[in-house]
């Protein structure tokens, strides 16, 4: 017997389209999430002396939950995103009738995130946690496409993980110094802000979807727009300065190669930005600032092993 041969999809079918499994990094963001769950680890290992279980484990709840955020965020934004060249070929623009599984993954994410922050961590990171849910996808999300003022609930909302997890051990409650807490939120903040303008003048049409307000590519020059990122790349350094200064960083190795990104990283973004804006040096220069957020982080939890 002979009949036409039968092909089994490698993902489940909805509406006649093929789930994009490997989608699903893009919709969680899964980059900025695990920077989320870094700090909020790094906050953890700050409050607590030393690296543990706990550490990581309060750093999975919150990369959940942080993921689950972001697939919310892109549930909201999807309508805006078809008219901008950087976002319109995000999956929820272009698998539209993905959104009903979007909206489940974001449910299990988010509730998954929480519940484990309440059940395991305590009362105040999950009061922190919601906090930091209902800045951005509450407050920021929505009032981006009307004012740049929503950069400011969007800043406290990346600066509230490392009190989670600082909040998560007991004795970070009572603790003398907290001046390292206060320090990494701090130096979250700022690294918010050049990393923000970069993808401003790295994608000039990156406001198109949004005519209700103007975006920085309007109120300032390119030129402008380079020195902000400097100006606010060296404050980002500054607090790395001192954050080592306060004495939060043990190990001599581990203590050069934090001072050596905090002097250098300036002194890069300048060479490469003061000349030219430049579509492949501004994507350096994005590269380069995240990958030093990602060594102070990392330096704050490797110094506690």
């Amino acid at each position: 017997m002979r009949g036409n041969p039968v092909t089994l999809p490698d993902n489940p079918v909805e509406g006649g389209v093929a789930f994009p499994f490997r989608a699903v990094p893009e919709l969680v963001k899964f980059h900025l999430s695990l920077y989320i769950a870094l700090s909020a680890m790094a906050g953890h290992v700050l409050a607590a002396g030393r690296f543990s279980l706990d550490s990581l484990t309060l750093g999975g709840l919150t990369l959940l939950l942080s993921c689950g955020s972001a697939v919310l965020n892109n549930i909201q934004d999807r309508v805006w995103d078809q008219d901008a060249e950087r976002t319109r070929d995000r999956v929820l623009v272009k698998h539209s009738n993905m959104l009903s599984r979007a909206a489940v993954l974001a449910a299990l994410l988010i509730f998954s995130g929480l519940s484990g922050l309440l059940w395991i961590a305590g009362g105040m990171p999950f009061l922190l946690g919601a906090a930091a849910l209902g800045l951005y996808n509450g407050l920021y999300t929505p009032l981006k496409k009307i004012t740049l003022w929503a950069m400011v609930p969007g800043i406290l909302c990346g600066m509230i993980p490392p009190a989670m997890g600082w909040t998560a051990v007991a004795q970070g409650m009572s603790a003398s110094d907290v001046s390292g807490l206060w320090i990494v939120m701090a130096a979250l903040g700022f690294w918010q802000l050049p990393h923000y303008l970069l993808i401003s003048l790295r994608h000039p049409d990156a406001d198109a979807g949004m005519p209700e307000r103007p975006g920085f590519n309007t109120i300032w020059s390119h030129e402008e727009i380079r020195w902000q990122i400097l100006i606010w790349t060296g404050v980002f350094s500054l607090s790395m300065t001192l954050f080592q200064v306060k004495g939060w960083i043990a190990s001599p190795g581990l203590s050069l190669c934090h001072m050596a990104v905090a002097v250098m990283l300036p002194i890069a973004m300048g060479v490469m930005l003061v000349p030219s804006g430049s579509a492949r040096r501004t994507g350096i220069c994005l590269a380069m600032i995240n990958l030093s957020m990602l060594v102070f982080l990392g330096i704050a939890v490797l110094d506690r092993i």
